[in-house]
């Protein structure tokens, strides 16, 4: 079992497995300074040109969705467990968005609006049609 080394995450990665392996790649996008804040807070300009640019802009001390696309692709093919192994991961909404967008190669434009709610659980397999369905648990 893999999981972002988050609060949340780590205390379900915890729960379910006696040795999750925690991994920084697996956090969600770092949104810098408007981290907590209501959208009313954020200086429309700076939403204005994440909308514009949603894969190269970074919200200040944040990081890119580019940049959050990096850091998941390079878990995925990292392959830190043996072939034709299957692993859980606990992770968080963005993360499971770029999860979808790689695996079903949607990266154009970027499938960051996939529905994603808590207490699902999501089988991504690159060697399905698809790539990815998803079952209630």
């Amino acid at each position: 079992l893999f999981s972002s080394p988050l609060r949340r995450c780590r205390a379900l990665a915890e729960a379910l497995h006696r040795q999750p392996r925690f991994d920084a790649r697996l956090q969600e996008l770092n949104f810098g300074d408007w981290e907590g804040k209501p959208w009313d807070e954020i200086p429309r300009e700076q939403i204005d040109a994440w909308a514009a640019a949603p894969w190269t802009f970074a919200p200040p001390n944040g990081e890119s969705v580019e940049r959050l696309r990096s850091r998941v692709d390079a878990f995925l093919s990292d392959r830190g467990w043996p072939d034709g192994e299957d692993i859980a991961v606990v992770t968080h909404n963005g993360v499971m968005q770029m999860m979808s967008t790689i695996v079903t190669g949607s990266l154009d434009p970027p499938n960051l609006t996939a529905s994603f709610t808590y207490g699902e659980l999501h089988v991504l397999d690159s060697l399905m049609p698809a790539g990815l369905s998803r079952t209630d648990c």
